[in-house]
């Protein structure tokens, strides 16, 4: 039971850093793991908006999966 914990809690590290990432950063963080946008996209304010707000939904995530 207590390997099954500790698989828990590192599954939660992964929602919780990434999400801090997106929450932080924004789309920006994207330009460095490769994803190809134009300058206008990484530019736009609506889809900076909705990763920070994905970004705050997968920390919630990793919170649920930690409690």
């Amino acid at each position: 039971m207590k390997g099954f914990k500790i698989a828990i809690v590192l599954w939660a590290l992964v929602p919780l850093l990434t999400g801090m990432v997106d929450l932080l950063v924004g789309v920006s963080a994207w330009e460095n793991v490769g994803v190809d946008l134009s300058l206008q996209g990484f530019n736009d304010s609506v889809l900076d908006s909705q990763v920070r707000f994905l970004g705050t939904v997968w920390i919630s995530y990793g919170v649920l999966l930690l409690i």
